[in-house]
């Protein structure tokens, strides 16, 4: 018998629509779209990716905690932000990508974009 890893505390899993560019039984990479944040607080508590993955794939080991490394909503001039975020789906696989991350073997390209008013 297999037990679902608990959601994160006060997370709810929402029916909010992701755009899933990759996905195998220990990664997904998710296609983040500029104004949604990732996770719950300052004032966000309903509409994040956490509580699509939730409602997606079910409770994973590490969720909240790895969606909070991507770096694509860190500071509110960064909630605009869109980009491919790496969501680990097993403990395995959050293991490796922090250790991937750590040692820089993991190559992250941004390319800003702007238009002018």
């Amino acid at each position: 018998m297999e037990i679902p890893a608990a959601a994160p505390a006060g997370v709810d899993a929402e029916p909010i629509p992701l755009d899933v560019l990759y996905e195998d039984e220990d990664i997904a990479v998710i296609n983040k779209p500029a104004g949604m944040i990732i996770h719950p607080g300052a004032g966000a508590d309903s509409g994040t990716m956490v509580a699509a993955l939730l409602h997606r794939f079910g409770g994973m080991p590490g969720l909240s905690r790895w969606a909070a490394r991507c770096g694509l909503d860190r500071s509110p001039a960064r909630q605009g932000t869109s980009g491919a975020v790496v969501i680990a789906r097993t403990d395995a696989a959050h293991k490796t990508l922090v250790e991937e991350f750590r040692e820089r073997s993991v190559q992250k390209t941004t390319s800003p974009c702007c238009t002018a008013r």
